[in-house]
């Protein structure tokens, strides 16, 4: 079987837009640096509670009886890793 011109030309551009919807398709599905940030929420690392002043939380209303400190998990475990870092430090220095 023999190919004609028009055969030949048919398949090339079938190729074509087959090759430019699949790099459409797949430009789409990547997500950018940027818009993978915008969606996080602001998680201060440190929240402070004046003491008397009421908040409103998803469990309730809060007071606070005390001037209180409260740490993100991430800032927590920043903390943690670097509390476990001077005892290992110290334990290597101790005979």
């Amino acid at each position: 079987m023999k190919s004609t011109p028009q055969k030949t030309k048919s398949t090339a551009c079938a190729i074509l837009v087959a090759l430019c919807i699949s790099a459409v398709l797949t430009g789409c599905a990547t997500a950018s640096r940027e818009s993978a940030d915008l969606r996080q929420l602001y998680q201060p690392p440190v929240l402070r509670l004046q003491a008397g002043l009421q908040l409103v939380t998803q469990d309730g209303l809060y007071l606070p009886q005390v001037n209180e400190v409260w740490h993100s998990d991430a800032r927590f475990r920043e903390l943690e890793h670097r509390y476990t870092d001077a005892l290992a430090a110290l334990a290597a220095r101790t005979p």
